[in-house]
């Protein structure tokens, strides 16, 4: 995949972690959609067939678990890259077999964030 005209959705609850994702993957010279909350997110996927996900997996109104199966439902092919305030292995596991090809922890660090996007997209599908 052109990682240059990849689609990115962010699926993020907060406006300002949601909008910081947006301005750095936009520097990075991606495509960005945004949705602020699971079932958002799914109607984006439906209506716009994102590359890749960058999903909080607190989301307000859907179980992240949940939203990454439906998403994958919905896009097999869809690269999923989780995010979490919780620090345990069993959330990463749960994440990583409902379909996302990465998991990260809070506090994002920008460098981290860029380098997993970037790699996943980089990889053949």
């Amino acid at each position: 995949m052109a990682e240059l005209n990849a689609k990115i959705l962010i699926v993020y609850g907060d406006e300002a972690v949601r909008e910081s994702l947006t301005t750095l993957m936009e520097r990075e010279g991606f495509r960005i959609l945004q949705a602020n909350n699971g079932r958002m997110g799914l109607d984006v996927i439906r209506t716009t067939l994102p590359d890749l996900m960058l999903v909080e997996i607190k989301t307000s109104d859907v179980d992240g678990i949940n939203l990454l199966r439906a998403a994958k439902g919905l896009n097999p092919n869809l690269l999923i890259i989780a995010i979490t305030a919780y620090r345990d292995s069993y959330s990463a596991a749960r994440a990583l077999d409902a379909g996302a090809h990465a998991y990260l922890e809070k506090p994002l660090p920008i460098r981290e964030v860029t380098r997993v996007v970037r790699q996943a997209l980089s990889k053949p599908k």
